[in-house]
Order: structure tokens, then sequence, then C-alpha cells
């Protein structure tokens, strides 16, 4: 197989962010492997939506558009669009999110020389609105090149990929089945898929998350995190001890959550929510990671101790330290990291977003639907 013969859907699902979604779906047909579909997945937006996707589908055919008549919720429409993979070869691009232009090619490089793996990895930059700043995920553990099934699924947990910047096998997407209905949908969908199929790392960067306030939390919660653990232990117990070190990601995981709990913990500690102390408590002793020590501090935030009070002037020292920091260095932009993997007209052309005339957003039913660009009603 050549490079050039591998074709490489991007799904798209979105909801109500008619502006961003430009951006997204430009930075696909910005990519310098031009064998690919754009797949976007609306749930019902009530913007502009489906007028910048009417704009869009004129300008390309590759791109194709579904609209729901009622929002379904994320996880229906995440399972929706991988319903509407065509192709062996597929991406997962958030509405929020951009693509950077050489991650289709070098994907189609390694997906032609290894076409029985079921994942291709790169790094993906990401950026925080809040701060400014921009990093590259993963940084540490891993290497380039081919990695066989199964053995690294612990280092998966410990220094996982961002999904943003990989690209799936339809058929190890097959094997492993729907995405999980929890906040770590991410993550066990690239556990359970390097537990099964050889995959390839490729530490370059090939896309930007943007991290904001509604994905840049503990997993939402600590009831949140309690669910993330139930599904990741299920989908543990049913990996296969032949080819998975099962104990060894059984581990990984409990420290995984015990970062959620400690943080957790921490925080009470920091405010005196007494409330937040029992609950981190109950869930570290809940996953195994209980401990005198922990034990100990939630009892002290419950009776105001002076570790409260401590612990607060410390969180604000490194706080107003870290801020020091970032002010020695002018903030990124994400045209910032766009630059520097594409030249000048490349960069404008995705980050140009033609806001509609009217506020009104065009009625689904003034779509034309064709083969090329279908819809859901």
């Amino acid at each position: 197989m050549l490079p050039a013969d591998v074709c490489i859907t991007a799904l798209i699902p979105t909801y109500h962010r008619a502006a961003l979604l430009h951006r997204a779906v430009r930075s696909v047909l910005a990519q310098t492997h031009r064998n690919l579909r754009v797949v976007v997945c609306d749930n019902a937006s009530e913007d502009a939506t489906p007028e910048v996707m009417a704009d869009l589908m004129r300008q390309d055919a590759r791109v194709v558009y579904f609209r729901h008549q009622k929002n379904h919720g994320s996880v229906y429409n995440f399972r929706f669009a991988r319903s509407k993979v065509e192709t062996d070869w597929f991406s997962i691009l958030s509405d929020d999110d951009l693509l950077l232009p050489t991650f289709y090619e070098r994907a189609a490089w390694a997906l032609a020389a290894n076409p029985d793996i079921g994942l291709y990895a790169s790094q993906v930059y990401t950026f925080s609105e809040e701060t400014g700043r921009a990093g590259l995920r993963p940084q540490r553990l891993w290497r380039d090149g081919l990695h066989p099934a199964g053995a690294l699924a612990p280092t998966m947990l410990r220094e996982h990929f961002t999904w943003t910047g990989c690209v799936f096998s339809r058929a190890v997407s097959d094997q492993i089945g729907e995405f999980d209905g929890v906040p770590m949908i991410d993550v066990l969908y690239l556990l359970k898929a390097c537990a099964v199929r050889p995959f390839v790392v490729d530490l370059f960067p090939g896309a930007v998350f943007v991290k904001t306030g509604a994905n840049n939390s503990a997993f939402g919660g600590l009831d949140a995190a309690r669910a993330n653990f139930d599904a990741a232990s299920a989908i543990i117990a049913r990996l296969d001890p032949a080819t998975v070190p099962v104990t060894e990601v059984t581990a990984a995981l409990r420290e995984l959550f015990t970062t959620v709990g400690s943080g957790a913990l921490r925080h009470a500690s920091a405010t005196g929510d007494s409330a937040l102390a029992a609950e981190a408590e109950a869930f570290l002793a809940s996953i195994g990671a209980g401990s005198a020590r922990r034990s100990a501090q939630a009892g002290l935030v419950r009776r105001g101790g002076l570790g409260r009070s401590l612990l607060r002037i410390a969180m604000r020292a490194r706080a107003g330290y870290r801020r020091f920091r970032q002010s020695l260095k002018p903030p990124d932009t994400i045209a910032k990291l766009l630059a520097r993997h594409a030249d000048s007209r490349t960069v404008a052309w995705i980050m140009h977003t033609p806001l509609p005339h009217s506020a009104r957003p065009v009625p689904a039913s003034d779509i034309v639907a064709t083969e090329a660009n279908r819809r859901l009603l």
C-alpha cells in the first residue's frame, strides 16, 4: 500500500460552536495528505452551525454533515459519528481543537508501512485558554516506533496520548466496541486499542488540543472519577493476561486516580471544605489508596486545624511563583502554534472564520442533500 492510498476520515462531533467548528474543519482540509473525508455530526445546534456547514460543503465535496433533530448528548453523538466511518482509518477531532497540516501525511506513511496496526499516535500541543500557555503531551515514557499490543497498556494510563492526535483503525474500533459513556472516554478508548493491536508512536506534534473549563477538570469531580475508575476496572478485567500485564495496569490505574483523590484532598485542606475532605478520604479508600496520613489530613480539615492555614499559604505561594515564571515569557496563541508547522497563508486560511451575516441559523431543510453531502434530519 502507498501512503496516497490511505484514506482517513476526520470525525467532528459538534454543538453550538459555529465559529470554532469552521476552524476545526479547515484544519482538516488544509492537510498536506489529500485523501480524506470530514464527517461533522451536529447535536441539534441552535446557532449558525448549519449555515457554516453549508458554506464549507459548497467549498469542498469531502465534507459531510449530519444534523440531529434534538440533542442526544455527547456520548451518543460520538457513537453516531463512529457509525458513519466508511474508510479504513479515522481520527476524532473536537470542534474547538485543530489538526496541524502534516498530521495525516505522517500518519499515512506509518499506516502504509504497518497496515495491521490499530493506532497511530502523535504528540499534541495542549493549549490553555486561561493561561495562554502550550505544552507538548506526552513528553516522557514513550519512544518513537512500532510497539507490540498489550505490553505498554500501563504506560498509556501513566502518560496517555490525546486522541486528537491519533488515527485509529476501523478494524480495531470494531474489535474493542463502543465508546464508554464516562468523562474519561478518550483515555479508556486508547487503553483498549493499545491492548489488542500493535501501534505506532510518532513523537512529533500532530494537533492542538484546547484546554477549557469544560474539559480541564479532574475527570469531572469525584463522582465522575469513581465512574471512570469503575469503567476502567471493568475494561482491565476483560484484558488478556497472556499479552497484557494486568497487575501492572491495575497499579497504574490506582496511581492515576490516587492523584485525583489527593488533589481533591489538598483543595479541601486549602479551602477548609470539610465535606470535600470527607468525600476525598472515602474515594481514596474505595480505590484501595487510603492511608493513615490521608485520613489524618482529612480529620485535620474537619477540625479546622493549623494545617489548613499553612497549606493555603503554601498553595498561594506556589501559584504566585507559577504566575511569575509565566510572566517572563510572551503568551502562546493557536496561530503561533500553527506557524511552527505551516506557512503564513495556510495559517491565515485556517484561522479566518467568516461570521454569518445574520444571527439566525439557516433551517436544516435549506441545506441541499447530495450523495457527497448527506445529513440526518
